[in-house]
């Protein structure tokens, strides 16, 4: 599994992604996540997934002091 996030925009301090592979009852999971910080900065992650039945991403960006600045929609990709 890779999951990867990129800040685009010039008003955002940082912004973090998180992947989910669940198994085929949502019981047991992997869990991969990559963060970066500063405009036009890019970070990916890559893990083995023991599970492949389901998996799901969500992003966010935040600002300097810790507060998030817009949480992404929880996407289901299969």
């Amino acid at each position: 599994m890779i999951v990867c996030v990129e800040d685009t925009a010039r008003g955002v301090y940082g912004a973090a992604r998180a992947g989910l592979a669940f198994d085929s009852g949502y019981r047991s999971r992997d869990i991969v996540s990559a963060v970066t910080v500063g405009y036009d900065h890019a970070q990916c992650r890559v893990t083995l997934a023991r599970y492949t039945s389901h998996l799901v991403v969500e992003a966010l960006s935040g600002y300097k002091n810790g507060k998030v600045r817009l949480r992404g929609e929880l996407k289901r990709v299969y």
